[in-house]
């Protein structure tokens, strides 16, 4: 493959993250980011999982609109879950720092820490499960929680990707309109391919040892 090829290549997928996101981001503003904003992520996310699979020449639109609909209410409701726990984990933070024993204050806010990172985890790969399959509500968190935990170096990995996107959109304000929301849904959506790509390969292992015994 010549310089001409990857430039041209380079280019294509810019121009595939720049329409999703334009979509992703017109999606949200239709239903003020509140009544839209989960529906239109989980939507981009099954257009993602079919490039992660190979398939680049879907039609974003289509594959779009179809999940948008499909889904709509279950991601409504699970994004409504997640928010009022980061809210309420907010809360407790801030009540629990004005216990005057510095000693519980601390121990409470370090819980409250553990938990944040565990909801932070869920949140990073329970999308990619909802776009994907029909899972039951209990597990599908099951699911994004045990695919975080599963390979935590993975998922800190994850995590600092998100936040090294964000951080250019800060630099570069303009790409928020045409490549931050697409590019961080591509990136969470590689790396649960990778994650689930060794839980099925150590589960595979696991089974050809039992057998084998």
């Amino acid at each position: 493959m010549n310089i001409t090829s990857v430039i041209l290549a380079g280019f294509d997928w810019f121009m595939r993250i720049a329409k999703l996101n334009i979509i992703w981001f017109i999606s949200c503003l239709a239903g003020l980011f509140m009544f839209s904003f989960f529906p239109a992520t989980v939507a981009a996310f099954s257009v993602t999982q079919q490039w992660a699979a190979g398939n680049s020449d879907v039609s974003i639109w289509k594959t779009f609109k179809q999940t948008f609909k499909v889904k709509y209410w279950r991601a409504q409701f699970i994004g409504l879950l997640l928010s009022l726990s980061f809210l309420a984990l907010y809360v407790d933070i801030r009540l629990f720092r004005t216990i005057d024993s510095q000693f519980f204050s601390n121990i409470l806010v370090v819980f409250m820490v553990l938990l944040l990172f565990l909801l932070v985890t869920i949140t990073l790969y329970i999308f990619p499960i909802v776009a994907q399959s029909n899972l039951q509500l209990t597990d599908t968190f099951k699911n994004a929680l045990f695919s975080g935990l599963s390979y935590i170096h993975l998922t800190v990995i994850n995590l600092a990707g998100v936040i090294g996107i964000l951080f250019v959109s800060y630099l570069f304000p303009a790409s928020l309109l045409f490549l931050t929301g697409g590019a961080v849904i591509l990136w969470l959506t590689c790396m649960a391919y990778i994650v689930n790509g060794k839980i099925e390969t150590k589960y595979a292992q696991l089974n050809s040892t039992l057998e084998c015994d």
